[in-house]
């Protein structure tokens, strides 16, 4: 700050990677899910508008242009909100959410779904695109998203903690170990010292919820972002958390 600076037109940024994925910090900085921004701008297409003024100092206006967010579906609906309150208080800008399964957004972008921020729940999908080289930025930890216990309206079985998912007699729904709903579920009962056999074995949260919705299970793991008016939703007697 200070320093005297000739303006200049602003300049779009090209993608520097071949399959599109620009700056995984960029809307993050945005929206509000962290504090600070890159050197880089919001996004490829958001170009500051430097302002001459009767001062030697250049004053940057609003942002303008398009950023595209890749979204894991359980946090999907919590992104768009972030996204909507930010174009409230920057109208010129146009933020696109585009949900999808963490591993399906990996493979797309591997074929080259253009993004400027990727937001998953956990690290092995984030740990992927940097295997293969397409973060331009470390990633950052910007919340957590608890699990818990998912039972019918009311719940009929008077279901209190994660122990009662070990009883024999009820018909759990589980997300399957390659997900990450199922890792953090598989961890909070081995923390817990208990062994299920899942009646439901579930692709993602949704669909854990789904199935006590619909009575194929009474009791389940799922993420509080998946949980809906359909179901009741008791915290766990564990402190385990998703971090996004």
């Amino acid at each position: 700050m200070g320093r005297s600076r000739t303006p200049h037109p602003p300049r779009r940024r090209r993608a520097t990677h071949p399959h599109g994925v620009r700056d995984v910090r960029r809307l993050v900085a945005c929206v509000g899910f962290a504090v600070a921004a890159t050197s880089s701008g919001c996004a490829t297409e958001v170009a500051p508008v430097v302002v001459a003024t009767t001062t030697t100092t250049a004053i940057p206006g609003p942002p303008t242009g398009r950023v595209v967010v890749l979204a894991a579906t359980p946090i999907a609906p919590a992104v768009e909100r972030l996204a909507g309150a930010f174009t409230q208080l920057n109208p010129g800008v146009e933020v696109v959410v585009t949900p999808g399964s963490a591993k399906g957004l990996v493979n797309q972008v591997a074929g080259g779904l253009m993004g400027d921020v990727f937001v998953s729940i956990g690290r092995d999908a984030v740990d992927l695109l940097a295997i293969d080289g397409h973060l331009a930025a470390e990633p950052l930890v910007f919340g957590s998203n608890p699990l818990v216990l998912v039972v019918p309206p009311g719940n009929p079985e008077a279901v209190a903690g994660l122990a009662d998912l070990a009883d024999p007699n009820r018909a759990v729904a589980l997300c399957s170990l390659d997900s990450a709903c199922g890792k953090a579920a598989d961890s909070a009962l081995m923390r817990a010292g208990l062994t299920v056999s899942p009646e439901v074995l579930a692709t993602d949260g949704e669909t854990v919820v789904e199935a006590i919705a619909t009575g194929r299970a009474s009791v389940g793991l799922a993420y509080r972002t998946d949980a809906t008016a359909a179901v009741s939703s008791l915290a766990l007697d564990v402190d385990l958390r998703a971090t996004v």
